[in-house]
């Protein structure tokens, strides 16, 4: 621990900690750029769950099935590498965002626009105010 706080002290960059030990059957499959913590988010980039789904995967089979699978795991990591959608839904297990177009959801009128104003609601705009009109300056 005091080597990390000396470390951050000079400005040098922290050693990471390795997510996928060399114990870990993912290990040399699963990269430590793929398992690390987001920066955006704060969360793994990918679920434990999801991680330990692909260890049970690799433990079920030996020899040459054993390394296909392993392949399987490369081509499907690859294949998420560009799709953040795909990325969200299946390596991190969140939901689908939602985008409704049905802006009735039962709390009310909160903004109408497509109602038109009344006259008396207008608002002024300050190069068209109404001028005095000159009966009354002739007063």
């Amino acid at each position: 621990m005091e080597e990390k706080e000396k470390l951050r002290a000079h400005g040098e960059e922290t050693p990471k900690e390795k997510v996928i030990s060399e114990k870990d059957p993912l290990f040399g499959i699963v990269e430590d750029h793929q398992v690390e913590i987001c920066p955006f988010t704060g969360k793994p980039k990918i679920d434990k769950m999801v991680l330990e789904g692909m260890r049970q995967y690799l433990l079920m089979a030996e020899g040459a099935e054993r390394l296909a699978r392993a392949e399987r795991i490369k081509s499907s990591l690859e294949s998420l590498k560009n799709d953040p959608m795909g990325q969200r839904t299946m390596l991190r297990l969140e939901s689908i965002p939602i985008v409704s177009s049905d802006i009735n959801k039962g709390k009310g009128l909160v903004f109408n626009y497509g109602i038109e104003r009344s006259n008396s609601n207008e608002v002024w705009d300050r190069d068209k105010v109404p001028s005095v009109s000159s009966s009354k300056s002739a007063e």
